[in-house]
This record gives C-alpha cells, structure tokens and sequence, in this order.
C-alpha cells in the first residue's frame, strides 16, 4: 500500500468533487487493478489536468500514498482518447460502473484491462455494439471465476449433467448455471428461463435475432447482479434504449 507507482498504463472511470479545488478519481490500471485517488487543484480553471481526467482516455499515472486513497502526482496521454459518438457514451458508462462496482480495490486484471480497451474501441466504431457489450460481460464473469456452461444444464438428479437441447427449455440460477426443466416455464418462472435455443446462439455470439439479443442481455444481467451488490446501475436508468444498448 504504501508506495510510488510512476507512469502506469490506466483509465479514469469516474470523477467526483472533493474540498474546494480537488477530485477524486475511480482509476483502472492495468497492472496495479483498481483504486481511487486524488487529484489536487484539479478544478481549478487554469488546471492543465482537467482535459485529462475524463473517461475513455488511455493514460499513464503516477500515484503515491499510504492510505487507500492515494495522491495522483501526474498524468499524461498514453494513446489517443477513444471517443464514443452520441447515445454510445452510455454504453461506455455502463462498462465503466460495472468494472467500478464488481472489481475489488488494488486486484490487477490484465486481461480485464486489456478486453475492456477493446470493447470500448468497439462502440467506438460501432462495430456490434450490443455483441461486444455481451462479450465482455461474459469475459468478465468467467475471468473473476463467475462463469458458468452454456454447454450443459442440470438435471433432475443430482449431479446428473445434460446437453442443452434446442427445443427445451431452462431455467437459470446465478449460483448453479442452467437447470433443465421438463415442461414449458409458467407465467411466474418465465423471467428466469430460455429455449435451448437462445443459450447456443449467445454462446456463439450470434445476436443478429432481436429476441436473441433481448435474451442475452437479461441473462447477462441476471449473472452480474449478484456481484453487484443492491442498488441499480445508474448508467442503466440514465440511458434511452432507442438506437444503442447496454
């Protein structure tokens, strides 16, 4: 904890206002997971470190302190910001709440790091956006040790494992993945099942059906809530579902 960190490769996930002139930022860096910091004068209008604490900008920061609640000591561009046109920036948002509230302080994720550089730059080119919005949640969930099959669903017997089936139907269970059913769901389970069929496809990624990606995503959510602790995602009630998703 208490030590100089110079130059890491990171991103600002969010800013907030701290005593008169400062703020404190949520960093993800690559190497070092993520933490909060200081940036002192920051609000001040002639500081030179307000264009840079924005999200969606590749940095190198440099920190140092004893406490959790470190000193930013400098910042500068690491890679040209990825910039996110029109409603796409609540996707960008989404991604940046959800890295906030389901990783744990100073816990390096490469790979989360680095997938989440390239999603971004995804949305960015509007290249499946909801696709690569899929992707990453599942990449996230399997990399912290969340993840569960696609494959297979739990039988009525214990311990007995089954091949999804396309014309069946499943319910799914954050604590134990898909559990096979032998009739169609009633109106009361209907919110925590899926068609054989709609699990393979989101396994292949194959989103180009609406009921798919409309699947996927309540899926996906229900996966992550858990983890998430009990207050909604802001980004999500902020955001208008017209032409983008998250």
């Amino acid at each position: 904890m208490d030590r100089r960190v110079e130059l890491a490769k990171a991103f600002i996930l969010h800013t907030r206002p701290y005593q008169e002139s400062s703020l404190i930022v949520d960093v993800f860096s690559r190497d070092h997971g993520r933490f909060s910091g200081v940036v002192k004068g920051a609000r001040r209008k002639n500081s030179r470190k307000q264009g840079l604490l924005q999200p969606f900008i590749p940095l190198l920061i440099s920190w140092q302190g004893k406490s959790e609640l470190k000193t930013i000591t400098q910042l500068e561009y690491y890679q040209p910001p990825i910039v996110l046109p029109g409603a796409a920036v609540f996707s960008g948002l989404y991604l940046n709440e959800l890295l906030i509230k389901i990783l744990h302080k100073f816990d390096p994720h490469e790979a989360i790091f680095d997938r989440y550089r390239l999603c971004l730059q995804a949305i960015a080119d509007h290249d499946a956006i909801e696709v690569s919005l899929r992707q990453f949640e599942r990449f996230i969930l399997h990399d912290l040790g969340y993840g569960f099959s696609f494959s297979t669903a739990i039988g009525t017997e214990a311990g007995v494992e089954l091949t999804i089936q396309p014309e069946k139907f499943y319910q799914f269970d954050p604590q134990q993945g898909f559990l096979a059913l032998h009739t169609q769901p009633s109106e009361k389970l209907q919110a925590y099942c899926f068609t054989g069929q709609e699990i393979l496809a989101i396994d292949r990624n194959d989103l180009s059906q609406k009921e798919v990606r409309r699947s996927a995503k309540r899926l996906l959510r229900m996966a992550l809530a858990q983890h998430l602790g009990n207050e909604p995602l802001k980004s999500v009630a902020m955001f208008q579902p017209k032409k983008y998703d998250s």
